[in-house]
């Protein structure tokens, strides 16, 4: 079976979400400020996806939309402490490391479908 990590942590393909989820967690819980972080976490709704053309893993972290830009840059830099205070890859595979990246967002969802289309969303 090949040797998969999420900051430093082994585990499977399909469980890559749970286990970054769960690493954060940890990992902020032993820094300074992890309750605010935390606090700001808990409210993202997390997704994980994997381009498989530019072989990319890809968390994302969609934020309520009245999360500050001044939030939003406090979770990006908070982030990049966690990943440098886990002294291991975002994600690695056989122990090489994997590319990878963090995705922020406050945006708020819009169902473009359904701006286009509102005779179809009446029925």
């Amino acid at each position: 079976m090949l040797d998969w990590k999420v900051l430093g942590k082994k585990t499977l393909p399909v469980g890559i979400q749970d286990t970054w989820e769960s690493r954060i967690k940890e990992l902020a819980a032993k820094k300074e400020d992890g309750e605010k972080f935390l606090a700001l976490f808990h409210k993202a709704d997390i997704t994980y996806k994997f381009d498989t053309i530019r072989e990319l893993h890809i968390f994302h972290l969609q934020m309520p939309p009245t999360t500050s830009m001044d939030e939003l840059n406090y979770m990006k830099d908070y982030i990049q402490a966690l990943r440098r205070a886990a002294r291991s890859p975002m994600v690695s595979l056989e122990g090489k490391e994997q590319k990878s990246t963090v995705v922020i967002s406050g945006d708020e969802i819009v169902n473009e479908y359904a701006l286009r289309h509102p005779e179809y969303m009446k029925k």
